[in-house]
């Protein structure tokens, strides 16, 4: 099997780079299961749970959304923090939120759930500690100043321990809370300048429907009373001038015709 295939120097190799064959089929594995669309990914998880195949198990929690079992493999099984790090820095990337240009504190803000963010899943369970190991502040600690601008404030706040001294968070607040503000000040002029173009579109509206007017099948002849038939145009005219209703008379009055509604 794949489980246990060392590499050239007897160490345990990198997923897919064993010898031989080994190392071939474990790169085609992993490629099918980063990019194919026709498979669940939970029951294949179910399958190879309790094998060494860490990486195709957190690959497969990955694609199943389940953050927290992915990090549990990857500080237990595999026994590799740094790993677990590199995973919450690829889900963050690869989330919708991510991909739309949105901030951790905007996340937030529209209401989603911590869980759906690697990096504070990481951060509590580093926090609550691990069987063997008990609680990790100071890597928990660490990976927040790290990545602070990938998490919201109020967020990490809520899921910090209220015993751990104010001392130890601060290099994390300054880190934090800069950063938040910063991202608030420039949500905010992105806002105006989007009321600002909205206000000058307006305007733009306002004063080209001086100089324009509609002709439609409700528009109405100021001679006869009757409606202007055929279809809708556009007519650039000024105030004093009207619409004849007659079609040899419409066309060439046009340019000088307003539209009268009834």
């Amino acid at each position: 099997t794949i489980e246990g295939t060392s590499g050239p120097s007897g160490k345990r190799a990198a997923p897919g780079e064993e010898e031989g064959i080994a190392g071939e089929l474990r790169r085609d594995l992993l490629q099918l299961l980063r990019w194919s669309r026709f498979y669940d990914p939970r029951k294949l998880s179910a399958i190879v749970a309790g094998t060494t195949l860490d990486e195709e198990r957190v690959l497969l929690h990955s694609r199943a959304g389940e953050h927290e079992a992915a990090l549990r493999v990857c500080l237990l099984e595999m026994g590799d923090l740094p790993r677990a790090e590199a995973y919450c820095v690829e889900a963050f990337a690869a989330s919708p939120g991510s991909r739309d240009g949105e901030t951790a504190a905007e996340a937030a803000t529209l209401g989603r759930h911590a869980k759906h963010n690697p990096f504070l899943v990481l951060f509590t369970l580093l926090l609550d500690g691990l069987p063997g190991t008990g609680p990790m502040r100071h890597e928990a600690l660490g990976l927040m100043e790290r990545h602070a601008g990938n998490v919201a404030v109020r967020q990490a706040l809520d899921v910090l321990p209220s015993d751990i001294p104010v001392a130890k968070m601060r290099r994390l607040l300054r880190r934090m809370i800069p950063t938040a503000e910063t991202r608030w000040r420039q949500a905010r002029v992105a806002q105006q300048v989007a009321e600002l173009d909205r206000l000058e579109t307006n305007v733009a509206l306002t004063r080209a429907q001086r100089h324009y007017a509609v002709v439609d099948r409700d528009t109405v002849c100021a001679e006869s009373g009757q409606r202007v038939q055929g279809q809708p145009f556009v007519l650039r005219a000024p105030p004093s001038a009207h619409v004849l209703a007659e079609s040899k008379l419409v066309r060439p009055v046009l340019q000088s015709a307003l539209s009268k509604r009834r």
